[in-house]
């Protein structure tokens, strides 16, 4: 957090931080669903699999993969857009055993609200 670094710190006021968690079903005015047909019938489902996409693209591996395949990095061989489309594959073709409604919809946003001094 910005208090915790000697540079910063002076210009954030810890005492007014906020962290407010939404889950999918705060984010949803129907039922949360839970098959893969469910979710691939919901409107939110593309901003589910943002989300994953997002979460992906931050990870240490992804990284270091994109910094070894420079050419392929926001193609449709980059290992994220492979991953998740694989993913959708599976789920609409239902040949996994994975639960991923259950595990994408288990994701939640965390709002953190920090004010400057």
């Amino acid at each position: 957090m910005p208090w915790e670094d000697a540079s910063t710190a002076p210009f954030f006021d810890r005492t007014s931080f906020l962290r407010h968690e939404l889950s999918r079903k705060d984010l949803s005015p129907t039922p949360v669903p839970t098959t893969a047909a469910a979710i691939a019938a919901d409107p939110l489902a593309p901003q589910v699999w943002q989300r994953v996409l997002n979460m992906l693209n931050t990870m240490d591996a992804v990284t270091r993969w994109r910094e070894a395949h420079p050419d392929l990095v926001g193609t449709e061989r980059d290992c994220v857009t492979m991953l998740v489309e694989d993913t959708k594959e599976a789920l609409r073709e239902g040949n996994t055993k994975i639960d991923f409604g259950r595990l994408l919809l288990g994701m939640k946003t965390v709002l953190l609200l920090v004010k400057r001094s």
